[in-house]
């Protein structure tokens, strides 16, 4: 192959790696909160890193119309009136289909030990109306002011938009005096789907090295192969920049301006 040319099944790994995320998630070992939430950069590409999404408390609203919500002194967070007659708050959770969610955390303030902040995600198959939760809490026993209260989920969560809806629901004892909340996080990742039991591609069988990047981009229509009557890929010829124009305009979704 010719110096500074790529293979078609190289393109594909590089491509792929680009755009989503690796599929082998390898969990890290929970590390002290003030440290494992906020030291991971806002990437939002890529495969080694997680993505952070931050709900700010006022984009919660009170699960009961009549709940009154709140400000701190500052201003710079939300609490509860003490004479709401509820004090849960929920928000909606989007994130891309096909994500792997696998931490939460809640950034508040605990000033009592006899109560503490929790936060639920909740996963709701459609169209049931039973939700399942994985939830983060302050503990009874933290009372020393303003922290992120973070847990890595021991089964990580796939994202499912077509068959599940999400959401935030983050739970706080009255006044704003016992407690405050200013943003709940997930910590997820996006992946490389399983490739078909089944190889779209003669020439990219079962067991071949690229064979989950190349059927990737086949699935996503950035491919269609090289060669049809079998239906080839052709993952050892080098790549022209015409061809990685129409891979990176596919995959990118670019366009000219109107």
């Amino acid at each position: 192959m010719p110096r500074g040319t790529v293979s078609h099944a190289m393109g594909a790994v590089l491509l792929v790696s680009l755009l989503g995320a690796t599929s082998s998630l390898a969990l890290d070992d929970p590390p002290p909160p003030t440290t494992a939430d906020r030291n991971v950069g806002p990437r939002t590409y890529g495969t080694a890193n997680r993505t952070i999404l931050t709900v700010s408390a006022w984009d919660f609203v009170p699960r009961v119309s009549s709940a009154i919500m709140t400000e701190d002194a500052t201003g710079s967070s939300r609490c509860m009136d003490a004479a709401s007659p509820s004090f849960n708050l929920r928000a909606g959770l989007q994130l891309p289909n096909g994500a792997v969610l696998e931490r939460i955390s809640i950034e508040g303030c605990d000033f009592t030990s006899s109560d503490q902040l929790t936060m639920v995600v909740g996963l709701c198959p459609v169209p049931s109306n039973l939700c399942l939760t994985a939830a983060v809490t302050s503990g009874d026993a933290f009372d020393e002011g303003c922290d992120v209260f973070g847990v890595n989920l021991t089964t990580p969560i796939e994202i499912d938009n077509t068959n599940y809806t999400y959401y935030f629901e983050i739970q706080m004892p009255p006044g704003c005096s016992l407690a405050t909340f200013r943003a709940a996080r997930a910590y997820y990742r996006l992946q490389v789907s399983t490739p078909p039991q089944v190889a779209t591609f003669s020439d990219v069988p079962l067991g071949h090295p690229q064979r989950q990047f190349i059927e990737a981009l086949a699935a996503s229509g950035i491919t269609s192969g090289c060669a049809t009557g079998p239906l080839r890929y052709c993952p050892d010829a080098p790549v022209t920049r015409g061809q990685m124009a129409i891979f990176l305009a596919k995959a990118l979704g670019l366009h000219f301006p109107p």
